[in-house]
């Protein structure tokens, strides 16, 4: 069959229409792709500056914690210079300062509160060929402290007092004497000497014993039924205080507010030791104690269970023997029985 001029004409009319769209595809597609390409750069790019100003801001971080850190460096350097500069317009020589350190380690040893690194730093002092010399307060000094844990009593209080014939304005021999006289049972003038160990170490531009010092004249405030003024010093005690210590003088504050009948004062004051990640100790008895006082059933419950709680992972006999003796001879010797 022959094709006729008109189907020639129509064949290449369709294939010319072909072609043309053919054209067009390819060259919408070479458009599409030169698009996505370009924001395809484009997002590479943002990303590059995203990344390239969070490394940036990193690296501005550190530096400004660095900055951070070696300031803080400084100021303790420099609050050490001003610590030297107050003793030696003082009048006090380095070894003085070195006995100082070593006599606010017998004070927390003292009181119970010496940790093994300070133990280390009493035994590395007396280890020390000046140690052996009379001449040396804190020789008298230690031998108080140790004759004291000895419970030889007489020559403990003979030492204490050359100590402080020796050197009379340190702290750390009064609170000494304090704990041997109150061992001794004169409860008003272990009173006093520890007072004067207050006054003394109050002066001070820094101290790491004050704390302890007002701790221990509110027990011996308790001994006298003094209750407003030992809760005075528990108060004063725990507000310069810190963690652990802060924790264990609030609680002697809630017993003293329990002993006073301030029933809620008492559960307030516990209220603020719950914040505290400290284990054992009397805090969640005393707490319990307080809001059966109150009449708050939940918190009396969920007090006694933490308390239990705290007993069953550390048994220690001496809390509740310590707990014991709080508690009798008071207004609250009836809780001896939830021990």
């Amino acid at each position: 069959m022959k094709t006729t001029g008109s189907e020639l004409q129509t064949v290449q009319k369709i294939d010319d229409l072909y072609k043309e769209m053919n054209i067009k595809s390819k060259q919408q597609f070479k458009v599409e792709t030169l698009i996505f390409i370009v924001v395809l750069l484009i997002l590479i790019g943002l990303f590059g500056i995203s990344i390239s100003s969070l490394n940036n801001q990193l690296t501005q971080q550190i530096t400004e914690n660095k900055k951070l850190v070696d300031r803080l460096d400084q100021i303790e350097v420099e609050m050490r210079a001003i610590r030297q500069n107050i003793y030696e317009k003082s009048g006090i020589t380095v070894k003085e300062i070195q006995q100082q350190l070593i006599t606010d380690v017998i004070a927390k040893k003292v009181n119970r509160r010496s940790s093994p690194e300070q133990q280390k730093a009493l035994e590395s002092y007396q280890k020390d060929k000046s140690y052996s010399t009379l001449k040396d307060n804190v020789y008298y000094l230690t031998q108080a402290a140790e004759l004291s844990a000895a419970n030889k009593l007489a020559p403990a209080l003979q030492a204490i007092n050359r100590s402080i014939e020796l050197k009379g304005n340190i702290s750390t021999p009064y609170s000494v004497k304090s704990e041997i006289l109150a061992k001794q049972g004169n409860i008003v003038a272990a009173t006093e000497a520890q007072t004067t160990a207050i006054n003394i170490e109050s002066e001070l531009p820094f101290s790491e014993v004050l704390a302890n010092y007002f701790n221990t004249r509110g027990f011996l405030y308790i001994e006298q039924k003094m209750f407003a003024n030992a809760l005075d010093d528990f108060q004063k005690g725990s507000s310069i205080a810190n963690g652990e210590e802060e924790s264990y003088i609030l609680e002697n504050a809630v017993l003293v507010a329990l002993y006073q009948e301030q029933w809620q004062n008492a559960f307030d004051i516990s209220t603020r030791l719950i914040d505290f990640k400290v284990d054992g100790g009397w805090k969640w008895f005393l707490r319990a104690i307080a809001a059966d006082k109150i009449k708050n059933k939940s918190e009396r419950k969920k007090a006694r269970a933490k308390w239990q709680q705290s007993i069953n992972a550390d048994p220690n006999a001496n809390t509740i023997k310590l707990l014991k003796a709080a508690l009798e001879q008071s207004n609250l010797s009836e809780y001896q029985k939830w021990l």
